[in-house]
């Protein structure tokens, strides 16, 4: 069903969801209802929508906070940037043990090589936002010439690791563009739109909820956590005794494409598999 079609469907105005249009501007209420309906999916996604709703309430409304990397996001987004460079800085080093195969193209491509990496360790040591910001890398210089008479695949094998890196740093950057100051400031701007949403994706649920309930129906994601309520004890989450009764049936769980499932599954696949204990994922 068509977005929008759906929200009047459920009887909430599309007028309600115009509260979304100022994060999206220049977006029409279809687009909105969209967000919102995709919004609600990942929510849903979590084995406890409503206290994965109130933990980000929490971290909008910065206190003591002079660095955006001391708030919940920010402090996200530096960790996955600083897992991702370790990544990084790795090919870099294999790609410097690929140039000492040949005496000649590591004489030209091995300072430039080593410069390249000591920046990107530079920018590995930053402790906060604005340090990411400054110590921002634009450009590796230009190599020298191969010499000649090389193997042009050989060439093209060593000069790849230093091509995908830089590559990689220009877009994974552009996060850090703004200012630990400026991306603060957006954020208490943008604080009154994410509650309003918030409540119209709480105010969806609930009317969603009710049909589905006159109805006696259930989707997807009321099957997942419903066999999560049954598998698993509410904050607690230990395993009930019908997942240890469960997990007592098998010797070993295999998850395949594992890159796909959501915490609600993850939830499920521990409470069954004697605490993850003798759970096998296969993924990307």
């Amino acid at each position: 069903m068509e977005a929008k079609a759906f929200l009047r469907y459920i009887r909430i105005s599309p007028r309600k969801v115009k509260i979304v249009l100022d994060l999206i501007r220049g977006k029409d209420v279809a687009t909105a209802a969209a967000i919102l309906m995709q919004a609600y999916r990942s929510v849903q996604c979590h084995p406890d929508p409503e206290g994965w709703i109130e933990e980000c309430l929490k971290g909008l409304s910065p206190t003591d906070c002079n660095d955006i990397g001391q708030t919940p996001w920010g402090k996200l987004l530096m960790e996955d940037f600083m897992e991702r460079l370790d990544e990084q800085i790795a090919m870099m080093e294999r790609g410097l043990s690929t140039l000492a195969e040949d005496e000649k193209i590591e004489a030209n491509y091995g300072p430039t090589y080593l410069q390249n990496l000591e920046a990107m360790r530079h920018l590995r040591a930053a402790q906060s936002w604005d340090e990411l910001c400054a110590r921002t890398i634009t450009d590796f210089g230009k190599l020298k010439a191969a010499p000649r008479g090389m193997d042009k695949e050989f060439v093209e094998r060593c000069k790849r690791p230093r091509q995908k890196c830089l590559d990689w740093l220009k877009k994974a950057q552009s996060i850090f563009s703004m200012t630990s100051n400026e991306a603060l400031e957006e954020l208490q701007q943008s604080e009154p739109v994410i509650r309003g949403m918030f409540a119209l994706l709480k105010n969806f649920t609930a009317r969603y909820r009710a049909i589905k309930q006159r109805r006696r129906s259930l989707d997807f994601g009321d099957l997942e956590h419903e066999a999560l309520r049954l598998l698993r004890h509410g904050k607690s989450g230990t395993p009930t005794p019908v997942a240890q009764e469960i997990s007592r049936r098998y010797f070993e769980i295999m998850v395949d494409e594992y890159q796909d499932s959501n915490a609600v599954q993850e939830a499920i696949f521990t409470a069954i598999s004697r605490n993850g204990q003798n759970l096998f994922m296969v993924g990307d």
